[in-house]
């Protein structure tokens, strides 16, 4: 899609709210949170020390890698004391699938060439002197492949993924779940999770009005860099940039330093955030006061609180814009998660409800 049909649909989304869906004037704050948990299915060791770590006087906060419905409710009734709403998104394995006879040999290949390079974890950087003999099986029978390592990223072994995938497998780990967790103070109005094409990990958008202010959460993909059926960051941004909600945050994978493409395209189209060059990916555990790494590749701005800086002071008007600041939390040495959490408070003055927060009768 151009950016100019883009540019027309954001316009015309305006004249909506501003004509459809009358006015509401409120003077207001909310402070606002994202966190990507890490809660790896088979280890929630730390779950207890993540939930001492979020602060207690936020509105909302979104957290990300909660794959598991147990988990989630967890964090639900630990926090529930000061977080009385939340919503979880919904799982979703998609459509079955069963690999054909040609992935017999491909994935044979594949799996001969794991052993020839002692490559005994699936990360996606262990694998990469496999990367040519996945893209021919990819090529060749792409959901076979797909669920082979989805099934293999759920702990299964090769005979168990193999018996499931030349029967009835799944496109998607961790039973489909999008990791998306949200709790609240107040009430969290027409919450939807909508799927995009995605790979591995179930992707999509989460969108929902709080305290009238229309937010986006998300979790974007990685930009991987051989051909897979999923949606870009970019084309996130897109879907994004049609709906021009108030405010987007999450780990959001991209940045000042780590595939900074998504990032510009959101800062180009009026999407601003708090303060991007806080590190909050810190893998190896060694975060301090918001530093997580002198190396730049450890130490990646990818988990963003942004707000809509070109929407008109007459719909909605942030009141201390160039002020606003982020607050890290579970930074302390070593890390709860491998992200620290970010949090602001935004002050504003909403004159007109977003279409999507006003009209509650639409669909």
């Amino acid at each position: 899609m151009s950016r100019s049909l883009n540019f027309i649909l954001c316009v015309s989304l305006l004249v909506l709210t501003l004509f459809i869906c009358g006015s509401s004037q409120k003077e207001d704050n909310i402070k606002i949170a994202s966190y990507n948990a890490g809660l790896v299915p088979g280890d929630n060791s730390h779950l207890d020390a993540l939930v001492r770590v979020v602060p207690t006087d936020l509105d909302v906060i979104l957290f990300q890698e909660v794959w598991l419905q147990s988990d989630a409710n967890l964090l639900i009734s630990k926090l529930r004391r000061n977080y009385p709403f939340n919503y979880y998104t919904p799982l979703d394995k998609g459509p079955s699938v069963k690999c054909q006879a040609v992935s017999v040999s491909l994935s044979n290949n594949f799996f001969t060439c794991l052993v020839m390079n002692q490559i005994a974890s699936m990360g996606w950087d262990t694998i990469k002197p496999c990367l040519g003999a996945l893209s021919v099986w990819m090529e060749k029978d792409y959901n076979c492949a797909v669920c082979f390592l989805a099934s293999l990223t759920d702990g299964k072994n090769v005979t168990e993924t193999s018996t499931k995938c030349f029967s009835s497998g799944s496109l998607y780990s961790y039973d489909g779940s999008a990791g998306l967790l949200v709790l609240s103070k107040k009430s969290i109005e027409r919450p939807k999770f909508s799927h995009l094409p995605s790979f591995l990990l179930r992707r999509g958008l989460l969108e929902m009005c709080i305290d009238d202010l229309y937010i986006i959460g998300s979790h974007f993909p990685f930009n991987y860099t051989i051909p897979l059926q999923q949606d870009l960051q970019t084309d996130f941004i897109e879907d994004i940039i049609q709906k021009r909600p108030n405010i987007i945050l999450g780990d959001l994978n991209t940045g000042l330093n780590y595939q900074p493409e998504g990032y510009e395209l959101l800062k180009e189209y009026g999407y601003r955030s708090v303060n991007p060059n806080i590190a909050t990916y810190c893998p190896t555990n060694s975060s301090v006061a918001g530093s997580c790494s002198t190396e730049a590749e450890l130490a990646q701005k990818i988990d963003h609180i942004m707000f809509d800086t070109e929407i008109h002071e007459n719909v909605l008007l942030w009141k201390q814009k160039t002020r606003y600041a982020i607050e890290v939390f579970g930074n302390r040495a070593p890390t709860v998660s491998d992200h620290i959490g970010i949090k602001t408070e935004l002050q504003y003055n909403l004159k007109r409800k977003h279409l999507y927060c006003n009209c509650k009768k639409r669909r």
